[in-house]
């Protein structure tokens, strides 16, 4: 016969009392408050370091289709107050030149209109997802582009009366703020690299200093 615990008089099974939970709430209440800043920045690293990877992977896939394709291939940006953004297209030179694609405009909607303008790719990054992805120069211009040399892979000049020529490098910022800054460098050749800007601290190389 199993034996029994004798029951004291006046006991009874004990929970928390209101007073209690309370207590427990407030201090998980204080965690979460003290780790919330934290999370933040944590998950906009992690969009940050997207944006800049899917970046360099499109670089990279714009230079290598001008050449499967046989075609100029462009990159034009643009920036607003609701969004960055930048289109990959072909575009061969032919007199009295469309001018670029508006990514503004949303993916599939770039180069509407424009007979000579194959849209490849549009990206968008809204101001609320707080990146910017901005081309380093110049600055004052509400958009900027570049193309790449069907025949070689290097960087061309936007098309101009006698058609585009070779530049040496061409840079595009990707950041939150001055101090989480990477910049992408594509260099004569057309091969991009990631690099820290000057006023960056992120762990990446320093960019090289650019030659006048």
């Amino acid at each position: 016969m199993a034996a029994t615990m004798p029951q004291v008089p006046g006991s009874q099974p004990r929970g928390f009392t209101l007073v209690e939970l309370m207590a427990v709430v407030a201090v998980v209440a204080v965690i979460l408050a003290l780790a919330a800043p934290s999370l933040s920045r944590l998950i906009e690293m992690q969009r940050f370091r997207g944006v800049q990877a899917q970046l360099v992977t499109d670089m990279q896939f714009a230079r290598s289709e001008a050449i499967s394709r046989n075609t100029v291939m462009r990159v034009d940006f643009r920036n607003t107050l609701e969004l960055s953004c930048y289109t990959l297209y072909t575009a061969p030179f032919v007199q009295g030149d469309e001018g670029p694609c508006d990514c503004s405009r949303g993916a599939g909607n770039a180069c509407a209109g424009m007979a000579n303008r194959t849209e490849i790719r549009t990206v968008q990054i809204p101001t609320g997802s707080a990146v910017t992805v901005r081309p380093v120069e110049p600055p004052d211009q509400v958009f900027t582009s570049f193309g790449f040399d069907p025949a070689t892979g290097g960087l061309l000049s936007n098309p101009n009366d006698v058609g585009p020529t070779a530049i040496d490098d061409f840079r595009i910022d990707v950041f939150l703020d001055a101090q989480r800054k990477l910049r992408t460098w594509i260099e004569r050749s057309g091969r991009p690299m990631t690099c820290r800007p000057a006023s960056s601290t992120m762990p990446e190389a320093a960019c090289p200093i650019r030659q006048p």
